[in-house]
């Protein structure tokens, strides 16, 4: 039976301590990093702890001269000053160092903790689309916020105040042996059955806790959706069942975290416990020892306040060992977000110019995530000067050409070229830079509506945005707004209507000022004059590039592309000129029949 409590035992050591530690050295890179600041709270934590440990020795001093000056009837009120002021100068001087110690370490744990959020949101702008579109926002929120925070409990409280505990307990101990042996080991023979009782009790709080930060995470997640789509929840009144939905969550995180607040309470009654026991232990065993002249009286004061003086290192181990566990935990998570690493990723850095001829080689591809084939044996070329019309009905993969194009995703099969370079040769973050692109769902920040339209291009003067607006047609509607170009738009552009943030958005991608231009659907919320009228403004503005634009909308591309293909289920079906392709009777005529009979629905 002995030997099977002991293996356990020794599991539960590696693997609530020593794997802890495993998961916290991604860490050693930060602490190399402000090593001086670490080691200068080191001697401040140990020069702080020294002195607070010798006023028992003044407290010693000063009771065996009452005592002595009681009995003689020779004691003075100087001399009470006189150690009163000895007792005040220890404190102020372990006070300085304790300053100084939290000026260093504490300082030093604040600047890791913006180091390692740094490194979090790099990393995560370096990951690629099929793995954000896998990823919950909150969970991600929830590492560069909550488990970030959690780490740096551990990159300066729990180290300063273990450091604190490791000189508190060694310079205690020595002073107490130097004092007596035999008090001294009555005194600590009840501690190994607390440090035990800690042991237990941190690593059900370690359990506890990684549940706790499991459900804050859900929780994160869940708010976050909510408020992403709070219009639609309101359209539908779905209100109460939200509020229903979060108040289950939040039931599950406060039973969780209750469970986990009364672990941890468990902590001051057995301090206390240990408190007394050691009171009990110093005065009774104290009592005897000095009727045999083998103290001083002053010594059962001086060990009361070393009884005193260990109770912080055993309340404090247990503290930091649950800081510890936690930081783990968390360093855990951040690991395993830190070790994916892109699929897709520039394989030079070297810079060119890029002229825009595109090329589609018998593309086909699938999405991971969802299994769904996209496109099949695509081909089709686009040169510099040609305008490239895209069209089908919903789902037959236009969109997914484009997000091929700006290499969110790579083809499984294929080949695709631009200036006759297969397009994995290039300089991801070069290729980027030289495609504007407007989505289909426009994003804008929220930000002033100059600030959105700059985005770009920040050294872009308010001159030329207004030439730009002028020729989406939005230039008049910002300056009916109160402030103007400095109007916020709010977040995700929820104070301007579809139409006026699909204009913002085609401003933006025209300011670029690119060779390959792409549109997604830019059209879709806006009336036919509208349309019309900007897309006679831009015209001039697409030569010497090159264009492809997605539209249902046939009226846009009679407009601007000089030949058009039709995708129907991934596939090219046709392709051609639009007047070729209303001459074949095919799919493309039957969307321009659709479109042409609600128009005279509507008039």
């Amino acid at each position: 039976m002995l030997k099977e409590v002991s293996s356990k035992d020794v599991f539960i050591l590696y693997k609530y301590y020593i794997c802890p530690m495993k998961n916290l050295k991604h860490l050693t890179k930060y602490f190399v990093k402000y090593k001086w600041y670490y080691l200068s709270g080191i001697i401040f934590v140990s020069l702080s702890s020294i002195f607070a440990n010798y006023q028992a020795v003044i407290v010693r001093k000063a009771t065996n001269e009452i005592v002595l000056g009681i009995h003689q009837h020779t004691f003075e009120k100087q001399q009470f000053l006189f150690f009163l002021f000895y007792l005040l100068g220890l404190s102020i001087i372990s006070g300085v160092f304790m300053f100084l110690m939290r000026q260093t370490i504490i300082v030093s744990s604040r600047h890791i903790e913006y180091d390692q959020k740094n490194e979090i949101y790099k990393h995560l702008q370096k990951m690629d689309k099929e793995f954000l579109k896998m990823q919950s926002v909150g969970d991600l929120m929830n590492k560069i916020s909550e488990d970030v925070g959690r780490v740096r409990m551990f990159t300066g409280p729990a180290i300063m105040y273990l450091t604190n505990v490791i000189v508190t307990l060694i310079s205690v101990v020595s002073f107490m042996i130097h004092v007596n042996l035999l008090l001294s080991i009555l005194v600590l023979l009840p501690l190994p059955l607390f440090s035990w009782a800690i042991f237990k009790l941190s690593n059900k709080i370690n359990v506890l806790s990684t549940s706790v930060q499991k459900k804050l995470s859900d929780i994160t997640s869940f708010v976050q959706e909510s408020i992403s789509s709070i219009r639609l929840i309101k359209i539908h009144d779905k209100e109460k069942f939200f509020d229903n939905k979060l108040s289950a969550i939040n039931e599950e995180y406060s039973e969780q975290f209750v469970k986990l607040g009364k672990t941890e309470a468990l902590f001051q009654p057995l301090m206390t416990i240990m408190v007394g026991t050691g009171i009990i232990v110093t005065v009774w065993v104290g009592s005897i020892l000095l009727s045999k002249g083998k103290i001083e009286p002053g010594n059962i004061t001086e060990f009361v306040m070393y009884v005193y003086r260990l109770t912080w290192p055993f309340t404090a181990l247990g503290w930091v060992s649950a800081l510890i566990q936690r930081a783990s935990a968390s360093q855990e998570r951040i690991n395993q977000l830190l070790s994916i690493q892109p699929k897709i990723v520039s394989p030079t850095n070297e810079i060119y110019p890029i002229q825009g001829r595109i090329k589609f080689e018998n593309v086909s591809f699938t999405y991971k995530e969802s299994n769904i084939k996209a496109l099949s044996d695509i081909s089709f070329e686009v040169n510099k000067n040609e305008v490239l019309g895209i069209t089908g009905r919903v789902g037959c993969g236009k969109s997914t050409i484009f997000q091929l194009l700006l290499r969110f995703y790579d083809a499984d099969t294929g080949k695709i070229m631009i200036d006759d370079k297969s397009i994995k040769e290039h300089n991801l973050y070069l290729l980027r830079q030289n495609i504007a692109y407007v989505p289909q769902d426009a994003f804008l920040f929220n930000d002033t509506v100059f600030n959105n339209i700059i985005f770009p291009e920040q050294n872009e003067s308010i001159e030329k945005v207004i030439e730009v607006c002028k020729k989406v047609d939005i230039h008049d509607t910002i300056m009916s707004w109160p402030e103007q170009y400095q109007t916020m738009i709010g977040e995700r552009g929820i104070n301007v209507s579809g139409g006026q943030r699909q204009r913002i958005a085609l401003a933006r991608a025209l300011i670029k000022d690119t060779p390959i231009l792409l549109i997604d659907d830019a059209f879709s919320a806006l009336d036919n004059e509208t349309e019309q009228k900007i897309v006679r403004n831009i015209k001039d503005d697409l030569k010497n590039k090159t264009v492809m634009i997605i539209s249902q909308k046939i009226s846009i591309l009679n407009l601007l592309a000089n030949k058009i293909i039709v995708l129907k289920d991934g596939k090219i079906i046709e392709n051609g000129t639009s007047e070729e392709l209303l001459s074949q009777n095919g799919e493309y005529k039957k969307l321009y029949d659709i479109q042409m009979m609600r128009k005279e629905k509507v008039s």
